[in-house]
């Protein structure tokens, strides 16, 4: 098992944990991280970040998530790549998602 992808968007980490999902810490206060939750998303295997939302590859596909609340993200779609994605990386309205040997 490879360790999990994290980012941070603002005081919030997100982590993409397998079959976990996304769990999401607030690291406000570094001496003292605080789990807020987590998202379930089976398969959660990359995070990406880019203007306020979070871009997830998951098993499934990939899951976008509004990071505008101060709490857990809200999941605000997704969308079915076959074989699953794996690693994801947006660029302003581009998303570059890996699934096995393939860009998508």
């Amino acid at each position: 098992m490879r360790p999990p992808k994290r980012l941070c968007s603002g005081q919030r980490l997100l982590a993409a944990c397998d079959g976990f999902g996304l769990a999401v810490i607030d690291v406000g206060d570094p001496a003292a991280p605080r789990f807020l939750g987590h998202v379930p998303i089976p398969g959660a295997s990359d995070v990406a970040i880019a203007g306020g939302w979070a871009y997830v590859a998951a098993a499934a596909g990939v899951h976008v998530l509004d990071l505008g609340g101060e709490g857990l993200p809200e999941q605000l779609g997704s969308v079915a790549i076959p074989g699953g994605a794996v690693a994801i990386a947006v660029t302003g309205t581009t998303a570059y998602i890996t699934s096995g040997a393939d860009l998508h």
